[in-house]
């Protein structure tokens, strides 16, 4: 009998020690902050042909783009792709990102995300060369303090780190 309870003890000790494990583990995946932010990696993603807001583009023309949407979201019987857009659109702009500088950044294997930042922040990572970086078979890490706005927007407040390492590029036309 004394042996029995021995051997629940230790079973005990070593299923607590382990759901310790797993909750500290948990925590120090997510690393939320108090305010909404949360840290966020990733390698930096090139896309060479994508519509993520108006940053650089001349009033004259985001006018008459934002009639052209406006006449679009008017219509019926709009397609899939469509509405995906024009629901973008209006994320973007409700949460004033539509003008704001932004980056596409590879969080794992099979997400990217879009990052809108400052003008500031954007500094530290606007001067990257895609072509360079495949080249010398290097890839960018960035780790910032964000917010998602939705499961693939995300307002950066802060950019803690930017390190150039070695590894794969990602882009894509």
């Amino acid at each position: 009998m004394f042996y029995y309870r021995q051997q629940m003890q230790k079973i005990k000790t070593i299923l607590f020690s382990a759901i310790a494990l797993l909750f500290m583990t948990i925590g120090a995946c997510s690393r939320s902050t108090n305010d909404g932010m949360e840290v966020i990696s990733g390698d930096l993603y090139f896309k060479l042909i994508e519509f993520d807001g108006f940053y650089g583009t001349p009033d004259s023309l985001i006018n008459k783009f934002e009639y052209y949407i406006d006449s679009m979201a008017s219509l019926e019987n709009l397609n899939e792709d469509v509405e995906q857009f024009l629901k973008a659109h209006q994320l973007l702009k409700s949460n004033d990102l539509i003008n704001l500088p932004n980056f596409s950044l590879k969080v794992d294997s099979v997400t990217n995300i879009q990052v809108y930042l400052d003008e500031t922040e954007f500094e530290s990572i606007k001067n990257f060369d895609r072509s360079q970086l495949i080249r010398d078979n290097n890839k960018v890490r960035i780790v910032l303090e964000g917010e998602y706005i939705s499961d693939q927007i995300v307002r950066c407040s802060k950019i803690l780190n930017v390190t150039k390492v070695e590894g794969k590029t990602y882009w894509r036309k």
